[in-house]
């Protein structure tokens, strides 16, 4: 309920802007960033190039409870060479890292995994669909009932980011899911895209992945999975 503003986390500099993404505990320290006693807090966010346009998702990190951070000399993690793909957000399911991730003009949502926060394998994408006005922005990733259904089991996965592609994915629930995300439900959500005005600075917000070992790519259950034309 009582918040205190503090500077800013990672600002801007000569070559690159920062838009928003999300931050994770890396306790199991997959990225090496902390130790498995201290784990570092992981963001992972858009830099838009002042030079030519281009966006990717870069790292930095922090191992004094986010009063400082250090960006990764490896940056940027991923880099498809788009001027519209970003807001990534990160959360751990399934024994690896999950990235959702918004291909804005495009209106498609893209699914990437990692073990480590820095190497990041396309997993497959959804959209375009629906409701493709205007432009995909700020993904999230959570469990709903099918159709509104108790009696049929959670666990399929839905991406909203704004009210238009929301819209079409909302449509989509009823009738069946996807086979574009692993099935298990996620802990947090992601942070809601700031305005333009501010896109200069990232302000991260906790997300907490526990500790797991890796294990095989998680597959969606029957009812979840894509039976449309």
């Amino acid at each position: 309920m009582h918040w205190r503003e503090l500077p800013l986390a990672l600002p801007h500099d000569d070559t690159e802007m920062v838009f928003s993404g999300s931050v994770v505990v890396d306790h199991g320290n997959t990225s090496g960033f902390g130790t498995p006693e201290d784990p570092a807090m992981v963001a992972i966010y858009t830099t838009h190039s002042k030079l030519d346009g281009r966006q990717a998702q870069s790292l930095a990190y922090s191992t004094d409870n986010g009063h400082t951070w250090t960006k990764y000399a490896g940056n940027p993690v991923l880099d498809i060479a788009s001027r519209e793909f970003r807001d990534p957000k990160v959360q751990w399911q399934a024994g690896r890292w999950l990235m959702t991730v918004a291909l804005s003009t495009e209106h498609q949502v893209r699914f990437y995994s990692s073990p480590d926060l820095k190497t990041w394998t396309h997993l497959s994408d959804f959209g375009p669909r629906g409701a493709v006005g205007g432009v995909w922005e700020c993904p999230d990733l959570f469990p709903l009932q099918v159709g509104g259904d108790p009696a049929i089991p959670s666990g399929c996965w839905w991406s909203a980011s704004t009210p238009a592609a929301s819209r079409a994915v909302r449509r989509r629930s009823t009738s069946s899911a996807t086979s574009t995300a692993p099935a298990s439900p996620p802990t947090t959500t992601a942070t809601p895209r700031p305005p333009a005005s501010s896109r200069t600075s990232s302000r991260p917000t906790a997300a907490g992945p526990p500790p797991a070992a890796p294990s095989a790519p998680h597959q969606p259950p029957a009812h979840c999975r894509d039976s449309s034309p």
